[in-house]
């Protein structure tokens, strides 16, 4: 049986979760990136673009890209843009999709050897 526990969660404030939630950054043109970085110091695009203004841009997956990633990360968490949960807990999501279809589940962690074994099904 695969073992599923809860975690300490990450957010943003209430204040400010709609300015700091982003979709996936390949979604974005890159004008819009350009816009978003100007004008929302708080958005999350600021630590997957950590480089944005910088002159000399390291290569992506690098161990140099990774490191600038962190630190704008921690960075988010100093300023308070960003706060750890105080308790674990399991945290519930819904996603609907343009034709109405509904999809609900649970965000928890598991065992990376749970489904190298097949215990949680790859979906």
């Amino acid at each position: 049986m695969a073992l599923v526990l809860p975690f300490k969660a990450i957010r943003p404030p209430k204040d400010k979760v709609h300015h700091i939630v982003s979709r996936t950054y390949s979604a974005y043109s890159k004008n819009y990136v350009y816009n978003l970085l100007e004008e929302n110091p708080f958005s999350f695009v600021h630590v997957l673009n950590p480089e944005y203004k910088e002159k000399k841009i390291s290569l992506p997956n690098t161990p140099e890209r990774f490191k600038k990633i962190r630190k704008k990360f921690e960075e988010f968490l100093k300023k308070k843009y960003l706060i750890p949960e105080e308790k674990p807990a399991f945290y519930i999501y819904r996603q609907t999709k343009e034709d109405g279809t509904e999809f609900t589940g649970v965000i928890g962690l598991a065992s990376v050897d749970d489904y190298l074994n097949g215990s949680i099904k790859l979906h």
